[in-house]
């Protein structure tokens, strides 16, 4: 219950560990805002997680080329999701 409605961003979502770690993340309750370079996979990991119930939300960008978190809004990952502050990134 301690990460309930917490938002965190997940890069490397769109397979493997960083979809297992959003699946898990949503399972605590938390909003995930998701990142990978490869749009088709994490749109479907997207889907995936809103169709369970889970808030779910993607962001596409080069990561490492980009000013990293800044580049997603956080601490304002609000920009992406309406939602609230980011409260935790996940760097796969």
């Amino acid at each position: 219950m301690l990460l309930t409605n917490k938002v965190v961003v997940i890069t490397g979502a769109g397979s493997g560990v960083g979809r297992a770690s959003a699946r898990r993340f949503g399972e605590e309750g938390m909003k995930v805002v998701l990142a990978d370079v490869l749009g088709d996979p994490l749109d479907q990991v997207v889907s995936a997680l809103r169709a369970d119930g889970f808030f779910a939300g993607p962001s596409n960008f080069l990561f490492a080329a980009s000013k990293g978190l800044t580049a997603l809004g956080v601490p304002s990952a609000d920009l992406h999701m309406n939602r609230g502050d980011g409260d935790g990134p996940v760097n796969l």
